[in-house]
């Protein structure tokens, strides 16, 4: 009685904080619902997003594209031990920490992830006239990887249900996911391309080279 009475007494005088909390959290769904079925790289003047949601979209897609790919590798190597067991393959003398491994992959793709908006957004700057703020133009970048981000979590659930027994239709889904941002990447930079007299494809590939040096770079870094 005296838990439920706190919790009412909370909820009565923080009335105003619980509505803007799930008001807020309905807005991110509506702009996640919204982007899903129209992806879009027009831009708008008005600002009727939170310029937090493409930070938001970023973590949630750092932390299980981590998870995806360390309990891949621990559920191959540990597939690899058994059959070692059982026949003459050589066993493993060591296996990495996973939890490093992790922490690692999490550092490597909240890299890989914010490059592509950051570099799209430094060649706007550069070749574009029109200022652009970098925390909306990050939520309008990734609204338009909103369809990636549902291909992740399909890769997600599928890691969880059978990581050994469905890792080809994993890598399937989670390549596309990949792809998918690559995709959003050049479409990015032929918009930027409208307004430059670089031609678009040469803008593009400038892009991805320098997003290439940096993943490259990174994971010489990092493992």
């Amino acid at each position: 009685d005296n838990n439920r009475s706190s919790q009412e007494n909370r909820v009565k005088n923080n009335r105003l904080a619980y509505a803007g909390a799930w008001k807020k959290f309905k807005r991110f769904f509506t702009f996640f619902g919204e982007r899903l079925v129209q992806p879009t790289n027009h831009y708008s003047r008005k600002r009727q997003y939170s310029r937090t949601y493409g930070y938001a979209l970023i973590i949630l897609a750092t932390v299980m594209s981590a998870f995806v790919t360390t309990h891949l590798i621990h559920s191959l190597i540990g597939q690899y031990q058994l059959f070692a067991d059982i026949s003459i393959l050589p066993s493993l003398t060591s296996t990495p920490n996973y939890i490093w491994m992790f922490i690692r992959f999490i550092l490597f793709y909240a890299v890989f992830y914010l490059g592509f908006p950051s570099v799209s957004y430094g060649l706007k700057h550069v070749f574009q006239k029109r200022q652009h703020v970098f925390n909306y133009w990050l939520t309008q970048y990734e609204g338009m990887n909103v369809l990636a981000i549902v291909l992740l979590a399909v890769a997600t659930v599928m890691t969880f249900i059978s990581p050994v027994w469905l890792f080809v239709g994993i890598l399937i889904v989670f390549f596309a996911h990949i792809l998918l941002y690559i995709v959003t990447f050049t479409s990015s930079m032929f918009k930027s391309a409208t307004e430059s007299t670089i031609d678009p494809i040469y803008l593009s590939l400038i892009g991805l080279v320098v997003q290439l040096i940096i993943t490259i770079s990174l994971l010489l870094i990092l493992f």
